[in-house]
């Protein structure tokens, strides 16, 4: 039988609090949803890199910052986070519970239209 090798993962209640505090480097929420989802509801500071084009862009991830990877419910974010690491990037987690586990524990959302500049770096 196959078995997934453990990925790091912190649940959103970790991740909101690493991105509150800061820090240098400073951490990146790297949200893999779609557009139109990240237009439904959103953390502050998301920087959005939808899976399905997320080979055209990997390259422009920094590797000197931790990276948190959220998606809808935490399952494709384990995927993506355990390619990271296997691509050279050592300090990334999988979010537990995605964006709905992280709307869920009551922490920040934004909703509706993007705003300039949100979802990028």
């Amino acid at each position: 039988m196959f078995r997934r090798p453990q990925v790091p993962t912190i649940d959103g209640t970790e991740a909101s609090r690493r991105l509150a505090a800061g820090g240098t480097p400073t951490p990146i929420l790297l949200d893999i949803r779609e557009p139109a989802d990240f237009r439904v509801f959103r953390a502050p500071g998301a920087l959005l890199r939808p899976v399905s084009t997320l080979h055209l862009t990997v390259a422009d991830l920094p590797k000197d910052r931790p990276i948190m990877v959220a998606c809808w419910e935490g399952n494709t974010s384990q995927g993506v986070t355990e390619y990271l690491l296997r691509s050279g990037w050592t300090d990334v987690v999988s979010v537990a519970g995605g964006m709905n586990g992280w709307r869920h524990a009551g922490l920040p959302v934004r909703e509706g239209p993007l705003g300039p500049g949100e979802g990028e770096l």
